[in-house]
């Protein structure tokens, strides 16, 4: 007879403990939109301006004004999220991001310079990505706790994203 009351209990209680459970993750991931939002203001602070988005190396200019992409380069795909990385607590990640990297052993890079290494700001992300190791690392305050999804390609993922503005698919077009 306790042997029941004690499961009747628990089955109570159970669904008490997951709630509080879903609550704490949700206000963890409020935090995380705090703490994004404050790096935003500590960016703007140090630079006067927001960080760009769409941002990075590229092999030049072409005649027809657009960024020419090498695999050396990351034709201009970098989010905004690489120059907030020192200002949410990832400037280790920064600090291998912004330099060149040397590929380890068993790597075949596709994307690298003449001196062996991959530039700083690395290669397109869709270039090199089980291999460039930025590309692959998770940063815990970009994911909501929340979500219980892995990247089936194993790279970092992130929730949250920055906005082109509303006209994405005419940028790079004239203007009529």
């Amino acid at each position: 007879m306790v042997i029941a009351i004690i499961g009747v209990l628990v089955g109570l209680l159970l669904p008490a403990v997951q709630a509080a459970r879903e609550a704490a993750r949700r206000m963890s991931c409020s935090n995380n939109f705090k703490q994004l939002g404050l790096s935003l203001h500590n960016y703007h602070a140090a630079y006067k301006q927001l960080p760009a988005n769409g941002t990075g190396t590229d092999a030049g200019i072409n005649g027809n004004g657009q960024r020419k992409s090498s695999d050396a380069t990351n034709g201009g795909s970098l989010s905004a999220f690489s120059g907030l990385l020192p200002f949410f607590e990832a400037q280790s990640l920064w600090e291998q991001l912004s330099n060149p990297h040397m590929p380890e052993s068993g790597e075949s890079p596709t994307g690298i310079t003449a001196a062996g290494t991959w530039q700083a700001f690395g290669p397109a992300p869709y270039i090199d990505l089980n291999s460039y190791d930025p590309w692959q690392t998770a940063i815990p305050s970009l994911r909501c706790p929340s979500d219980p999804g892995q990247s089936v390609i194993g790279v970092g993922q992130t929730n949250y994203s920055f906005c082109f503005g509303d006209a994405i698919l005419r940028i790079g077009y004239e203007p009529t």
